[in-house]
């Protein structure tokens, strides 16, 4: 799928599947052939890129309150250890 978006510059159709591809490369949008998160939001959404910020930022935080929910959760065997 990476080098499909990097020599097609294919934008995946939804942002589940870029982040798929995300997180198994770890790359950035430094090269203009790779799509941003915001490229596939537009795509899946049919948005412009101020309502594609506003989803993934809205996507960002509840990641966030859903990590610090469980990490905080007295019964976390990892929490208890610190």
């Amino acid at each position: 799928m990476e080098v499909k978006m990097r020599q097609e510059g294919y934008i995946p159709k939804s942002v589940e599947e870029h982040l798929k591809v995300s997180l198994r490369t770890a790359r950035k949008k430094l090269n203009p052939h790779f799509a941003s998160t915001i490229d596939s939001c537009m795509k899946e959404h049919n948005v412009s890129i101020e309502v594609a910020r506003e989803k993934i930022h809205a996507v960002k935080e509840k990641s966030w309150k859903d990590f610090n929910a469980k990490w905080l959760n007295p019964d976390n065997p990892i929490q208890s250890r610190y």
